[in-house]
């Protein structure tokens, strides 16, 4: 059975950092967009507060992303950082330097479903073990509801020195370290119920079937809830 509780020793140890911004080609000011009683930042801030973990939102310093970070301080987020545009991994560095964690768990702000008990489990599996890069089970959980877990110390080795690097943050990582995967959330989606729930928002289509995957799920704590990725399986079930 996981363990949703995090000891105060990886509390210490692991932070969020989500990245966000404004300019977005496909759909622009889409981290401002409603979704039930907020925004998809909002709603992406949400979904790692109720981790218990320390979360920062990772912006740009633009003038257009102020919009970001007057929106961050609505929640209990640990602070904004601002940095490059282009140069993500920066923003990634940033945290490392304002917090000294070992770990960095990073989310986008596109991923309002991102799962908590996803979030938890990586910090948890972190406790005894030296990982350099974790995520969950490809299976466990569908598109658009994955985080990932990785050693601070590799934002800084010399593999991250190109553009698809610093503009991805983990694409080098992944190339140079060994992927480890996490206990299994035991969540037992097959192929279809993940094709199902899959939503990371790119597009008009995937902003409009965000808002019909929680259209029946009570607004009052929606995404404060570990088990919203359960209540959305439920609701689309429904639907049928």
């Amino acid at each position: 059975m996981l363990n949703n509780i995090l000891s105060s020793e990886i509390k210490n140890s692991v932070v969020i950092g989500i990245q966000a911004r404004i300019s977005s080609q496909r759909l622009p000011r889409k981290a401002l967009m409603p979704i039930k009683e907020t925004t998809i930042l909002g709603a992406t801030i949400s979904r790692c507060l109720a981790s218990d973990l320390r979360t920062y939102v990772l912006t740009s310093n633009q003038v257009e992303d102020d919009l970001i970070e007057n929106e961050s301080k609505k929640y209990k987020v640990s602070g904004v950082l601002r940095g490059s545009l282009a140069n993500v991994l920066s923003r990634y560095k940033n945290l490392e330097k304002q917090t000294k964690a070992k770990y960095i768990i990073r989310v986008t702000a596109d991923n309002p479903f991102t799962d908590t008990l996803g979030i938890i489990n990586l910090a948890n599996q972190t406790l005894n073990n030296n990982y350099l890069y974790l995520r969950n089970l490809e299976e466990d959980l569908p598109i658009g509801y994955h985080s990932e877990l990785f050693n601070s110390k590799e934002l800084y080795k010399p593999y991250n020195n190109n553009d698809l690097a610093k503009e991805h943050v983990t694409y080098s990582i992944k190339k140079n370290v060994k992927i480890s995967y996490a206990q299994s959330l035991n969540y037992g989606f097959n192929k279809i119920n993940l094709k199902a729930l899959e939503c990371s928002i790119d597009t008009k289509n995937d902003y409009l079937k965000a808002i019909n995957l929680i259209k029946n799920i009570n607004s009052n704590q929606c995404f404060e809830s570990l088990n919203l990725t359960k209540k959305i399986f439920l609701n689309i079930k429904n639907q049928k």
